[in-house]
């Protein structure tokens, strides 16, 4: 069942919708790929480069991943005026880099939350945090 999720950051209220299973897939697919050479084995421990991660990450990309959410976003500018218009990356996230990835890092949350860990296995939404090698927010 489809979801919506609601929070507040730097003072804007933002709704976000998860993606449909078609544009889920598609999303998760180009993920996957991107952050799949930024994980190595390392002597039996899994370690993240963001070095790796940037290597592979274009523009085009990052821009991909922001307009298939910003599609599923409502934003309230303008705290209680009730008025929620689909957030438009220009618009909203043009300039404010910070609250673009904010924003983005709550986007992939309500999406993929139960996906993604830091060693990339499957993960229930009862695992308790303390049992992962690297704490996850």
């Amino acid at each position: 069942m489809i979801k919506t999720k609601e929070t507040t950051i730097d003072n804007k209220n933002f709704k976000v919708t998860q993606l449909g299973y078609a544009d889920g897939i598609e999303l998760l697919t180009k993920l996957l790929s991107l952050a799949g050479a930024a994980f190595e084995k390392e002597e039996g421990k899994d370690s993240f480069s963001l070095s790796r991660l940037a290597a592979n990450l274009t523009a085009n990309d990052l821009k991909i991943v922001i307009e298939k959410l910003a599609g599923r976003t409502v934003i309230e500018r303008e705290a209680g005026s009730g008025n929620w218009p689909k957030l438009d990356p220009e618009i909203d996230l043009a300039g404010d880099y910070g609250l673009m990835f904010k924003w983005l890092k709550f986007s992939l949350e309500v999406n993929f939350a139960g996906f993604f860990s830091v060693a990339g296995e499957l993960l229930s939404e009862g695992t308790p945090k303390a049992a992962l090698p690297i704490q996850v927010p």
